[in-house]
């Protein structure tokens, strides 16, 4: 897997919010008007991990007949997952059903039963991307027959996260700052301010097969999980010109 260096971006949009001869209160109490500017701070980085469910489903005329069945395939996707437990963090199940199995007839117009269906998951959580393609192969060669997509993780969370913020408040300010210096008054201290988080997910995945000479395999591209932060800051803008 490449290891490229990972670069904050960071964006912001402004609103200087209008007051008219009588401010708002807010506002009047702290001698000045009030600034909001917003920043955006985004951080990508290689994943080094990754999250999915493989699923085993079984059918038969009666529910015992299709839990076995769907018993039997997990069986022998959890033997296939044993010579993988260096390559895994964690894995546990998720869900078990049973249920009765309908169809719509079209002749009746009507929906029938036609059996049970029985479902088990698991889901597990791959620390070495590097056999992630080998064991996707593996499960679904073993009787896997619902596999989610992955989703790309960073054990780098909570660090990625703080450099997201520290890009999006670094906008905010500097939006801030040129805003004012226009306007010709200093810029005061921070009146308020608030954050949220817009997403975290991969930058790239790809997934193919390919047939030289052995048998299919499914490749998984190097991907980048994105991490992605927003602040809103409110500043005093304090009487007076700006100094410059």
């Amino acid at each position: 897997m490449s290891c490229r260096p990972h670069l904050p971006v960071a964006s912001a949009a402004v609103l200087l919010l209008a007051f008219s001869l009588a401010p708002p209160a807010s506002a009047a109490e702290s001698g000045g008007s009030i600034l909001e500017t917003y920043g955006l701070g985004q951080v990508r980085v290689p994943a080094d991990g990754a999250d999915l469910t493989a699923s085993t489903q079984g059918k038969g005329d009666t529910a015992a007949a299709a839990a076995a069945e769907s018993a039997a395939r997990m069986e022998k996707v959890v033997a296939a997952l044993d010579t993988f437990d260096d390559a895994l963090g964690s894995r546990e199940t998720t869900s078990y059903s049973v249920s009765e199995d309908w169809r719509y007839n079209e002749k009746t117009e009507s929906d029938e039963k036609i059996g049970y269906q029985a479902s088990n998951s698991l889901r597990l959580k791959v620390t070495d991307l590097s056999r992630l393609g080998a064991l996707l192969d593996a499960i679904l060669s073993a009787g896997a027959n619902d596999v989610s997509s992955p989703t790309f993780t960073t054990s780098r969370q909570r660090e990625v996260r703080d450099e997201a913020l520290e890009a999006a408040f670094a906008a905010a300010r500097h939006d801030a700052e040129v805003l004012a210096r226009a306007a010709g008054r200093p810029l005061g201290p921070i009146a308020q301010m608030s954050t949220s988080s817009i997403s975290t997910g991969p930058w790239a995945f790809a997934e193919e097969i390919t047939v030289s000479g052995k048998a299919a395999g499914t490749y998984v591209e190097s991907p980048e999980v994105e991490v992605s932060t927003r602040v809103a800051v409110r500043w005093r803008l304090l009487d007076g010109p700006s100094g410059e």
